[in-house]
């Protein structure tokens, strides 16, 4: 089916009208197309920005907590080192030492460092109050010591007294007998 030259003039003043309609719903749809878009993006944008405040939110309070989970053990790491320094410290107290981490070998050492301390210290006492037994005995011993150096002083003094009043007996009957000497000899 052609259609001739004069049907197709009676067209065109109605094509023109049709294309003209035309370009103008494609671009009120364009228009309306643009703002849903321009909608839908507005909305994507705010609900990654809610997801990432939210993101970072969780973060941070993660990070608080994990900064508090560490910092609690390696604070009370420090009271008690700061109180066993300054000789406040009671020895017998123990880090809890439950953790599979580094903080928990960090007190578990801590805790044997204590054990031996505790050990030396216990060590020292032991050796003090036996050097202290020692040192008592020592001194009765040397009391005793002194008292038998007295005792012999005064004994040896007796003696020489009594050897020089020996010796003067001696002397005046060597000097008798010498005179009983000359008178039988006269």
């Amino acid at each position: 089916m052609k259609k001739t030259n004069s049907e197709i003039e009676k067209l065109k003043p109605n094509s023109r009208l049709l294309s003209d309609e035309l370009l103008l719903n494609i671009s009120e749809l364009q228009i309306t197309m643009n703002g849903l878009i321009k909608s839908k993006i507005n909305s994507k944008i705010i609900k990654v920005q809610i997801i990432a405040f939210s993101l970072i939110l969780l973060s941070l309070l993660f990070s608080l907590t994990i900064a508090k989970v560490i910092s609690k053990p390696i604070h009370l790491l420090i009271t008690r080192l700061r109180d066993i320094s300054q000789g406040d410290g009671d020895l017998r107290k123990r880090l809890e030492s439950k953790d599979n981490n580094e903080l928990g070998l960090m007190a578990t050492l801590f805790n044997r460092l204590l054990s031996q301390i505790s050990s030396v210290i216990k060590q020292v006492k032991l050796n003090s109050t036996t050097l202290n037994n020692t040192s008592t005995e020592i001194d009765i011993a040397m009391s005793d010591a002194n008292d038998s150096i007295n005792n012999i002083h005064s004994e040896v003094n007796q003696i020489i007294s009594g050897l020089q009043n020996n010796a003067a007996i001696i002397k005046v009957t060597a000097s008798g007998i010498v005179e009983l000497s000359h008178s039988a000899k006269k």
